[in-house]
């Protein structure tokens, strides 16, 4: 299992402000104190452009949506549906 952090703006935000807001996290990030702040507590530091967080949002989420459904599935059948019907 993998665990990452980023950050996510509204869909709509304007490009300008998105692209200045990257820039920013990005330049930040290459702070030494920051990095080793990050470094001590067991993160690694890498960066990817908005296409490509995109796409890993997008992986996990599907990636994650099918662990729920199979988990439901064999939920319901070891314990027979009797917790799953409460809502």
């Amino acid at each position: 299992m993998s665990v990452w952090y980023g950050l996510i703006a509204p869909a709509k935000l304007p490009r300008a402000i998105l692209d200045r807001l990257h820039a920013s996290v990005a330049f930040t990030l290459q702070s030494p104190e920051v990095r080793q702040t990050l470094t001590d507590l067991s993160l690694e530091i890498f960066g990817s452009d908005l296409q490509q967080f995109a796409t890993v949002i997008r992986t996990d989420a599907e990636k994650w949506m099918r662990f729920a459904k199979r988990t439901k599935w064999l939920y319901k059948i070891l314990f027979k549906n009797k917790y799953l019907h409460k809502h």
